[in-house]
């Protein structure tokens, strides 16, 4: 985490953070450090896993992922069952993915069901790569900012944003 300064109280709902900036290389990632993120995001949820720290949470287990699929995923399935959505030139050709997203589309609720049940800790909650800088001159360090969803959440959670994060923000096809 980068270091913090100082915060001020601006009244409801607000708050001023000043914290360390971090000079951060904004070079690819590489498979490897990928999979550093991905091991130290693990290593992340796992120290967070006693229940005591998150008991007082007014959230149910894998709120955010509740919330994102009442909200961007059931947007998407409706843009995956659009007929004008498998016309276009890029996915014409993919048309036949239609029915096993759509099949998986119907699973959504069980597998939140699923994940619900999971070991649950504290994730990052929105660890994309954007918002785990890594240092000039330190290829092995990630500082963690942008925080999210600080309920519990399937130990894992972290993956998903990790994986799609650059995708999602338009960084990476």
């Amino acid at each position: 985490m980068p270091k913090l300064y100082r915060l001020v109280d601006l009244g409801p709902d607000r708050i001023a953070v000043w914290m360390e900036d971090i000079d951060a290389d904004p070079s690819s990632w590489s498979p490897s450090r990928f999979a550093r993120a991905a091991e130290l995001l693990g290593e992340l949820a796992g120290n967070r896993s006693d229940p005591a720290p998150w008991a007082g949470s007014d959230r149910p287990p894998s709120y955010g992922l509740q919330r994102y699929a009442g909200g961007p995923a059931r947007a998407a399935i409706k843009i995956i069952a659009d007929d004008a959505t498998w016309r276009h030139p890029v996915l014409a050709a993919h048309a036949a993915l239609r029915g096993d997203l759509l099949e998986l589309a119907n699973r959504v609720p069980a597998l939140l069901d699923l994940a619900c049940s999971a070991p649950q800790a504290l994730p990052h909650g929105d660890a994309s790569p954007q918002n785990l800088l890594v240092p000039y001159g330190e290829p092995d360090t990630f500082v963690a900012i942008d925080i999210a969803f600080q309920t519990p959440h399937a130990i894992g959670f972290d993956l998903a944003q990790l994986l799609v994060g650059l995708v999602q923000a338009s960084s990476r096809q």
